[in-house]
């Protein structure tokens, strides 16, 4: 057995002027270089191969290339798997072979996972599900937590400039800029809280013609569901519960325009149990203005038509002036109100 050496342990150059490398027993130190030498350490296999590499490597290429402090692994072949660098730079993989990082828990459970050749980057909880999926072809997926409101599993974007959006989706091609979609029932796919007077918890712009800030489709069989719980197919859904609130304001030439494409819809349709169930208010113009390009000239051939420019069911109440260039009304025959129809002109 070879006598142990106390202290510091030093190695140096041919001409036993320079020290090399020192070798420390108190501190547990190994130094190598100096004195206008930089030093290496690497560590050999049985294959004789080169697999850990602590040393200068160069960089770059011509003009660029460049001397920096690294750090090398190689594999079995003795090509280099990892690199680290003293510019912050991480290399893994290459060579035909998966670069991965993997980041445990104390108790050994896979947390985070980054993997090569455009495998995903992945958060886990700690029940081991994937939350958070990066893929730079398909982008971010966000999973719900189903932990209760210690995991809400939500993704959320903190924005403290006050010009800037927290989120905002733009495209140029055919898509959407931002979508949403809910499963469940009574959820949404885009949903917007404001606590502030003069805030809007969704709001849609637009610059272009015949386009829209905002547009709601219903396509599918899915429904809205109104303050009296019925239940209606709508494309846009707004709902107030203040006692002086809207569901749905509009500003504009026309403030709120609704297109009906199908036989029997409705453009703008307003329900309520006590209040009005569309009101319409103006200064100087209309305050509630129906348009049907069907000709009147329907009524006085004695035909039924339904596609009128207003349509009431029920009494109608008029406070001031009623006003018409034709005063044409349909009422049921007084002799045969179920087979007739009797048309006044005055």
């Amino acid at each position: 057995m070879a006598n142990p050496i106390q202290g510091e342990l030093d190695i140096q150059d041919t001409a036993g002027s320079l020290t090399r490398i020192k070798l420390n027993g108190d501190t547990a130190h190994i130094s190598a270089g100096g004195h206008g030498q930089n030093g290496d350490i690497v560590l050999i296999d049985s294959a004789d191969k080169e697999r850990i590499h602590i040393g200068r490597d160069k960089l770059g290429k011509p003009p660029n290339e460049r001397w920096v402090w690294t750090v090398n692994i190689m594999n079995s072949l003795g090509k280099k798997m990892a690199m680290l660098n003293e510019e912050g730079d991480l290399y893994l993989g290459g060579k035909g072979a998966d670069g991965d990082i993997v980041v445990t828990d104390k108790d050994g459970n896979l947390r985070i996972s980054v993997g090569g050749d455009g495998h995903d980057i992945k958060i886990r909880d700690g029940f081991g599900t994937d939350r958070i999926i990066l893929n730079g072809d398909k982008g971010i997926k966000v999973t719900q937590g189903s932990g209760g409101a210690e995991s809400p599993g939500q993704f959320e974007i903190q924005d403290t400039q006050s010009t800037y959006s927290a989120i905002q989706g733009k495209t140029k091609g055919l898509r959407d800029g931002v979508m949403g979609e809910a499963v469940a029932e009574h959820k949404s796919g885009v949903y917007g809280v404001t606590n502030n007077t003069h805030a809007r918890g969704v709001f849609g712009m637009n610059k272009g013609w015949d386009s829209f800030g905002a547009l709601g489709l219903q396509v599918e069989e899915t429904i809205a569901t109104s303050k009296d719980g019925t239940s209606t197919p709508a494309g846009v859904y707004g709902r107030s519960n203040h006692s002086e609130g809207a569901g749905i304001i509009g500003y504009g030439n026309d403030g709120v325009l609704g297109i009906d494409s199908g036989v029997n819809g409705t453009g703008v349709a307003g329900i309520t149990q006590s209040g009005d169930g569309v009101s319409g208010s103006s200064v100087e113009g209309v305050g509630v203005w129906g348009w049907n390009g069907t000709s009147s000239a329907d009524l006085k051939k004695g035909y039924v038509s339904y596609d009128n420019a207003g349509y009431f069911h029920g009494d109608v109440s008029v406070l001031f002036d009623f006003w018409s260039p034709s005063k044409n009304f349909l009422i049921d025959h007084p002799l045969d109100p179920e087979n007739k129809y009797l048309v006044h002109t005055l």
